[in-house]
């Protein structure tokens, strides 16, 4: 039996409000403790932030949440914030859908995606393609991916086999990740050459 999909982009708060009633067990807490409260200290759910959170749910739309993603876009970066997949949906693709509609979304306005990855969710990231170019003290691996194309997977593909050997961040890029790292570890400098070349 087929299940269809429907996706819902939360853009205001009464609308994650509204999906999160779907949601049960660890999922609910997630997006009730985490999720919501980090929203609202950032203010984001003002349309003018780019901020977004959709949420993929069975039975076009009627049924359960299996997977939400909580991303924005700032200073030409898709940054991923949060990513979840309900535990009787998972390793069924649901992240990795969710995570290719945030980049076609975001795709003609994004030159990079950023994220900080749990550390348990490292090996996820790195099975898709994702390269983690720093993994902070606490475990959290760090990506900054050139979004070459609209495809995700092809992006990945390409970078990992034919661009191995070829610098694609810019000096630009790399004060970025400079500032993003020192920032995450309150430092004044972090040796980032080594990472790119």
């Amino acid at each position: 039996m087929e299940i269809d999909y429907q996706y819902h982009n939360c853009t205001t708060r009464a609308s994650f409000v509204e999906q999160m009633k779907k949601l049960s067990g660890w999922e609910r807490t997630y997006c009730e403790k985490d999720i919501l409260p980090y929203w609202d200290k950032n203010d984001w759910w003002d349309y003018e932030q780019r901020t977004n959170i959709i949420m993929k749910v069975s039975d076009a739309g009627a049924g359960d949440v299996v997977a939400g993603l909580a991303y924005t876009y700032i200073n030409d970066k898709l940054h991923v914030k949060r990513l979840f997949t309900s535990e009787a949906y998972r390793r069924q693709g649901h992240a990795h859908d969710l995570l290719k509609t945030a980049w076609r979304f975001t795709w003609n306005y994004a030159r990079h995606l950023r994220m900080f990855c749990d550390a348990d969710a490292i090996p996820f990231y790195e099975k898709l393609g994702f390269k983690m170019l720093d993994i902070n003290e606490k475990g959290y691996g760090y990506v900054l991916q050139p979004m070459l194309f609209r495809d995700m997977d092809f992006t990945l593909e390409i970078c990992n086999k034919h661009l191995k050997d070829v610098k694609v961040l810019d000096q630009q890029d790399i004060d970025w990740m400079e500032f993003d790292l020192c920032m995450d570890r309150n430092i004044d400098k972090v040796p980032i050459t080594s990472l790119v070349e």
